[in-house]
């Protein structure tokens, strides 16, 4: 194997291990995170939060609920707002009463602490609103609630194809949505309806969307198909119009929105493995000492291919072949006798040049006419017998004649045309 082969094999290796470690077909990653712009990313959800509230500020939490850091309360500001339960009609307030903020989590598993819990209840308790839309969410959280789901069945509801439903605000009609993605979503096998109020369901009826309104303050929201808020999804045809009317249900005069980034990465506290890697080389990518000699041994092999590549000479330029000279002068003659109508020569010329092609390819000397010649010219040429006699017979006949048609001339080069094109 020469150098420049050696390059090129080291070349594709390389476009080997970028097409392993990026994937050559759709990125199938199940992010939800707020930058990505994948298929199941919620680069357009989170963008277009400006849009559904104006006149809030929209901020992104990566601290636990439980630091009560990220909600920056002010107790003196949170005064007492009339409730109704938890039938149809959401929590209202009175304007200029206070500051209200909600928080938004979008993730594949919501698994909180009890203390995190806790704090989560205590926002809504202050006139706050919790949006959370997971395939999986934590049983103490759903007990809480009074709700079941089934165990973990998102991760494992990976068919091509999603269709939801939800609950008009104000025609309190049904209006579906679908796309042809993953479904991943999940549904509540048990809720207690004296507190929760459905407003969404999956393509079977079954309940995926509920709101718990505390009579003491805000409304919490748990939604079962975080698909429906992918890029995918909500650019497929019309359905930006789910995501519109799923956060419509918060209130319109909100101050501040904040987009959790803290249970994406965390359950029940504590940082949770990926479950998207981000290629097949995630093994080794996520050791330190091990991803810096794979990437340097990559850029060494790019660094040698990109200078051991080039031409070590000038580009040699391609030479004709020579044209047979003697070949196309016997083609001029043998036009110059047919025109002259001389068949006679011309045969006993054909004839003459047949025998000095088989002396100088055979090796082979003798008389056409004699059958010792042409058991030879077959033994050495590898043709049938009779048809090297029939073409010498051919031959004789002509040389012998006083006169050739043209007939009998065109015949007789169609049999050496014939021989030579198979020689």
């Amino acid at each position: 194997m020469n150098a420049r082969a050696t390059y090129r094999l080291l070349g594709l290796c390389l476009f080997i291990i970028g097409i392993a470690g990026c994937g050559g077909r759709m990125n199938e990653r199940f992010s939800l995170g707020r930058k990505d712009k994948i298929p199941y990313g919620a680069y357009y959800a989170f963008n277009n939060l400006s849009s559904l509230f104006p006149q809030a500020e929209i901020k992104v939490s990566e601290s636990s609920p439980a630091s009560y850091q990220a909600f920056d309360f002010d107790e003196e500001r949170i005064q007492d707002i009339e409730t109704e339960g938890s039938d149809d009609e959401a929590a209202t307030e009175k304007p200029g009463q206070r500051k209200r903020s909600a928080l938004i989590v979008i993730t594949n598993t919501m698994s909180p602490t009890e203390r995190e819990i806790d704090a989560l209840f205590d926002f809504v308790r202050s006139g706050n609103d919790v949006f959370i839309s997971a395939m999986a969410i934590g049983d103490n959280l759903l007990d809480s609630l009074r709700l079941k789901a089934p165990p973990l069945p998102g991760f494992f509801n990976d068919k091509d194809s999603l269709s939801v439903k939800i609950l008009h605000p104000v025609s309190k009609t049904f209006s579906s949505y679908s796309y042809p993605g993953k479904a991943m979503d999940s549904y509540f096998s048990l809720l207690d309806s004296s507190i929760a109020a459905i407003l969404g369901q999956n393509e079977k009826g079954q309940p995926n969307f509920v709101r718990f309104t505390l009579r003491e303050g805000g409304s919490l929201y748990l939604h079962l198909a975080p698909a429906a808020f992918t890029n995918f999804f909500l650019l497929h045809k019309e359905n930006k119009a789910y995501f519109d009317q799923a956060l419509s249900y918060l209130p319109a005069h909100i101050d501040k929105v904040y987009w959790d980034d803290y249970f994406r990465f965390h359950v029940y506290g504590k940082n949770k493995p990926d479950r998207n890697a981000f290629s097949k080389l995630q093994a080794l990518l996520k050791h330190e000492s091990l991803r810096w000699a794979l990437w340097l041994a990559a850029l060494l092999f790019a660094l040698i291919y990109f200078f051991e590549s080039k031409r070590k000479q000038k580009v040699i330029p391609v030479t004709p072949l020579l044209n047979n000279t003697s070949l196309d002068f016997v083609k001029t003659i043998g036009r110059l006798y047919f025109q002259r109508k001389d068949n006679k020569n011309l045969a006993t010329k054909m004839t003459l040049h047949f025998m000095e092609y088989a002396r100088n390819r055979y090796r082979l000397t003798g008389s056409p006419s004699s059958p010792e010649f042409a058991d030879r010219l077959a033994y050495k040429s590898g043709r049938d017998v009779g048809e090297i006699r029939d073409l010498l017979y051919d031959m004789n006949a002509l040389n012998d004649a006083p006169s050739v048609t043209d007939d009998e001339l065109l015949e007789l080069n169609a049999k050496l045309d014939k021989f030579y094109k198979r020689d």
